[in-house]
């Protein structure tokens, strides 16, 4: 029979063995936990992706979009947009923004228009401009208005809002115009008030 002495020992020599061996036994728990749980989550349904978001959806919209053709007269024109969508309701309509259009005339002059948004329909081919509508004819007169209308087969414009156009002699303001016949003829509607330029005066000929 061993002394108290001697058992002591043996508890002394076995107590970093056990210590050792509870440590372990807790890593291979731990790591079997975490096998468990790594397995169930694969044996779950994997949570599919949100579908991507759509701003319009069922509408057709394009960017840098041009629109090409010819009037009555059979010159070409070009109706050009930073942004183009589909009208959801009426496929012949179409929303512009950042617009620009080219016009042709007979005489080979063209007419620049700008505006910051329009409504295009594909039907009757009017271009309804709105925001800050500018009509350039080069060498002729240059035209600002909020809104217009233009009947891109005619090569026509009508405008009932405030409008300011600068010819080389003078400016005149109005209350709406009308811009017809291949764009010979301006037609100022209401409140129509004209300021000339004074002419330069000729000199003498003496120094």
């Amino acid at each position: 029979m061993s002394s108290p002495t001697e058992r002591a020992r043996r508890r002394a020599a076995l107590a970093p063995l056990l210590s050792y061996g509870s440590l372990g036994l807790v890593v291979v728990i731990t790591a079997l936990f975490l096998y468990q749980v790594g397995a169930f989550q694969a044996l779950l349904p994997k949570t599919p992706p949100p579908p991507p978001q759509v701003d319009n959806p069922e509408q057709i919209s394009s960017v840098d979009s041009t629109v090409n053709g010819l009037d009555r007269e059979n010159q070409p024109y070009e109706i050009a947009a930073e942004n183009a969508v589909q009208d959801k309701t009426s496929p012949n309509l179409v929303h512009l923004t950042k617009v620009t259009g080219k016009f042709r005339r007979a005489s080979g002059e063209l007419l620049q228009v700008s505006a910051n948004a329009a409504l295009y329909d594909s039907d009757s081919k009017l271009l309804d401009l709105d925001g800050d509508v500018r009509i350039v004819s080069n060498d002729r007169f240059t035209a600002l208005m909020p809104k217009a209308r233009v009947e891109t087969e005619k090569k026509s414009l009508i405008s009932q809002d405030p409008v300011s156009v600068d010819f080389e002699s003078g400016t005149v303001n109005a209350i709406g115009v009308e811009i017809t016949d291949d764009g010979k003829h301006i037609l100022f509607l209401n409140r129509v008030r004209a300021k000339f330029k004074p002419k330069a005066k000729q000199g003498d000929g003496k120094p």
